[in-house]
């Protein structure tokens, strides 16, 4: 699993935090029952996991595949309890992501790590729509996350092996940059010894190949 960080957008900005402590407001219902069982039944029916917030990002609505796949209960979830979930190097970025839409009042479309049952984080493509009144106020947002680590692992092991095949082509443009002196001092040295008379010429462009050789050996180490 990739180990960089994501700016993530968290639902909810009013609840004070310094690295993984969480002041958890579960302000509101206590059930997971706000809107209805047709919303339920639609929301349980899509793949995704399916949230929903007050405008003051206070989450009051997770359908059951969320509660299967974080482990999590509506009352560890709600309000924004949810946010223990998040993997703990995201929390910075989340809290200045959300300010962020929150200003602006548009749509988010941010990936995070989140919490599975089992303890693993996975990669997750968060999106967040906000429901406005005809004067254009926000009054509820709605969201989903889309499990993606299998789409960042096909990536890194894309990104591994096209880094593989650039240095086999530096590996195979040096070998032919050393081969060429090498085979050019190999073949002086022999007629060295086929003509004595002029061994002392060959030598020396012998010598001026192996500085080649050497000039390319210390720009390699250089580039390290």
């Amino acid at each position: 699993m990739s180990e960089s960080r994501a700016t993530v957008v968290m639902i909810g900005s009013k609840p004070a935090q310094s690295e993984r402590r969480v002041v958890v407001d579960r302000r509101g219902p206590v059930s997971n029952e706000t809107h209805g069982p047709d919303f339920a039944f639609l929301a349980n029916s899509i793949p995704q996991l399916v949230w929903t917030s007050d405008a003051d990002g206070f989450c009051d609505y997770f359908n059951q595949r969320w509660f299967d796949y974080t482990g999590t209960t509506f009352e560890q979830s709600a309000g924004n309890g949810w946010q223990y979930t998040i993997h703990p190097e995201d929390l910075d970025a989340v809290s200045h992501a959300w300010k962020q839409a929150n200003r602006t009042g548009q749509e988010c479309v941010v990936e995070h790590r989140l919490r599975h049952r089992s303890g693993e984080y996975r990669w997750n493509l968060m999106k967040a729509m906000p429901m406005r009144t005809t004067d254009g106020a926000i009054v509820r947002w709605f969201g989903t996350c889309t499990d993606i680590q299998e789409q960042k692992d096909a990536a890194s092991l894309q990104q591994q092996r096209t880094r593989e095949v650039a240095k086999a082509k530096v590996r195979s443009h040096l070998a032919h940059e050393i081969n060429n002196p090498l085979n050019a001092t190999m073949n002086l040295l022999y007629l060295a010894q086929i003509f004595p008379e002029r061994a002392h010429g060959f030598v020396e462009a012998a010598e001026t190949e192996v500085q080649k050789i050497a000039d390319i050996t210390r720009r390699i180490l250089a580039e390290k």
